[in-house]
């Protein structure tokens, strides 16, 4: 029979310059997705009426954890204030009495010249590390993979001292009561509300297997291994076997879940622990008139662990 499970997802927001620290973003949201996070930063905005700043803030204020990652660029100057946005974010959080996580790249590293700040915006950027280090106990980073580790750790850390966290009712979706064939239909109708959800879901596979051909944003962006992710598309069963929702939704597995989705042939019903997960990523559409930049919603649901296979025939 399948249940439901809440778990503690809470909003955390990342700040940063974007150009110039992009794998490093890529590889602290890759780590924030396997920790189960809700994660809040400026690829996530989507088109908005309200300005990229103003944007910023309000998403600041609605998140339970602050991560500042700053390199060697100080970034984009809002003109009222003289300060970055960067620094804005930062100085939301603090007065908002949000957990705030700061990182700052070593000087050792190598970095291309474009993405270092010279002149009035470099001293701006030192005076701004200088009052962090007074402020907080920093972390030094050397590469992506260095800061991914220790913001999994800095995380962890913290998420086991904000036991008795208050979590914005909003987040409590449902209760260990409520119908699972219910938010399954939420879920698709409302993804980013209802992501993060672990259900035990039977499914019929209606498609071929996925792997090297699958977007490596979308990947990514699931907090999946690149290059060890396998996927089919499924129709989702109720409790009566038939089908709960009109339309296929993308199964997602890595590892030791992709080696069990391996197993499965086009056409098996079978039987999962899943987490519900939601993205949307900047796709490039071309027409004839040319192309343009555009923002593209996904919905999928992770393997936890597979659990029964019945295959075809």
């Amino acid at each position: 029979m399948a249940n439901t499970k809440i778990k503690q997802h809470i909003p955390i927001f990342i700040s940063s310059t974007y150009e110039d620290l992009i794998p490093y973003r890529e590889e602290v949201q890759r780590n924030l997705m396997r920790l189960e996070q809700i994660i809040k930063g400026m690829e996530y905005f989507g088109s908005n009426p309200k300005d990229s700043l103003t944007m910023c803030l309000s998403q600041v204020k609605e998140s339970k954890l602050f991560i500042g990652i700053l390199g060697m660029r100080y970034g984009s100057i809002d003109e009222e204030s003289g300060l970055s946005y960067s620094q804005l974010e930062y100085n939301e959080a603090i007065k908002n009495e949000i957990p705030t996580l700061m990182y700052l790249m070593s000087e050792d590293c190598l970095v291309p010249a474009k993405f270092v700040d010279r002149g009035e915006k470099a001293e701006k950027l030192t005076e701004f590390k200088e009052g962090l280090k007074k402020q907080h106990m920093v972390s030094f980073f050397t590469s992506p993979d260095d800061l991914g580790k220790k913001i999994v750790k800095d995380v962890m850390d913290t998420l086991s001292n904000l036991e008795q966290l208050s979590i914005d009712s909003s987040r409590l979706l449902i209760n260990q009561n409520e119908d699972y064939e219910d938010t399954i239909r939420k879920f698709v109708l409302r993804p980013l509300r209802y992501q993060g959800i672990e259900a035990e879901l039977s499914m019929k596979v209606v498609s071929g297997l996925k792997g090297s051909n699958l977007k490596d944003d979308i990947v990514k962006a699931f907090g999946l291994e690149l290059g060890d992710t396998l996927s089919y598309e499924v129709n989702i069963l109720g409790r009566d076997g038939e089908i709960l929702v009109n339309r296929k939704i993308s199964v997602y597995a890595d590892k030791e879940n992709a080696d069990w989705l391996e197993k499965v042939l086009p056409g098996s019903i079978i039987s999962a622990r899943i987490k519900t997960a939601f993205c949307a990523i900047k796709e490039l559409s071309s027409w004839d008139e040319g192309r343009m930049l555009r923002n593209t919603s996904y919905l999928g649901l992770i393997i936890i662990k597979g659990l029964s296979i019945e295959q075809p025939g």
